[in-house]
């Protein structure tokens, strides 16, 4: 993401290069039903930092609220 180096002096990096130490903390902003999976790869990798979500998956408490909101299961429960 070069475009924001000349904005910011933080390091950014697609997820998918990303190992479970090289951050303190990870924003995901992705289409409703994608980051539930990214993010559930992330602690498996034991990502151990904060994951702040911008997107759907992770805006209800619940695993029912999100199946009475969006009328499927939520990908990831456990979580």
């Amino acid at each position: 993401y070069p475009a924001f180096d000349k904005v910011t002096q933080l390091k950014t990096e697609k997820a998918e290069n990303l190992v479970a130490d090289d951050a303190d903390l990870i924003f995901v902003s992705l289409p409703h039903g994608a980051s539930a999976d990214l993010v559930a790869k992330l602690l498996d990798l034991g990502f151990k930092g904060k994951i702040i979500d911008l997107g759907s998956d992770f805006r209800l408490r619940s695993a029912a609220a999100y199946e009475m909101y969006y009328k499927s299961i939520h990908p990831q429960q456990q979580l």
